[in-house]
């Protein structure tokens, strides 16, 4: 009976105060190229696309900050980039969103690898950021699509 009335209580003081004490996220976000690599010859730059997903909630999560370095198939440093996600959306329980690597030297590393130094997590509620790497709430998916035939049989 007494740790009813101790529950309540901390309840009524915690809605009185209008602020609920904010803590990191608590799930794994799946990062994952999604083979969307394009050549923008209107400024004569390439973009590497990842797809970002999460089975919990994001709703407190501002952006992500990638920290990445791209190298070519010969594993030479060809760029590093910090690069926010952008828009997490949330459909059926998952969150879904996105980061780019923008740069003319893109081109050169496509077939290449991203090695993702950093994570950084920065939240709207004004917790301390996070480096999801260190954490180990970042999870790489390598996936492979399908291969794309026209008229076979």
């Amino acid at each position: 009976m007494k740790l009813k009335f101790n529950l309540c209580i901390l309840f009524s003081i915690m809605l009185m105060s209008n602020k609920v004490i904010a803590a990191p996220i608590d799930t794994k976000i799946l990062v994952r190229n999604s083979f969307n690599a394009n050549y923008m010859d209107n400024n004569s730059q390439c973009s590497i696309d990842f797809s970002l997903m999460a089975r919990g909630s994001l709703d407190n999560v501002e952006h992500i900050y990638f920290h990445s370095i791209l190298k070519n198939k010969k594993n030479e440093i060809i760029l590093k980039q910090i690069s926010k996600s952008y828009g997490f959306v949330e459909v059926g329980g998952k969150y879904f969103g996105s980061f780019f690597i923008d740069d003319e030297g893109a081109c050169a590393g496509f077939g290449g690898v991203v090695d993702i130094t950093k994570a950084i997590v920065t939240y709207k509620d004004g917790t301390k950021p996070e480096d999801i790497i260190k954490t180990k709430k970042l999870i790489i998916d390598n996936f492979e699509p399908v291969k794309i035939n026209i008229g076979s049989k």
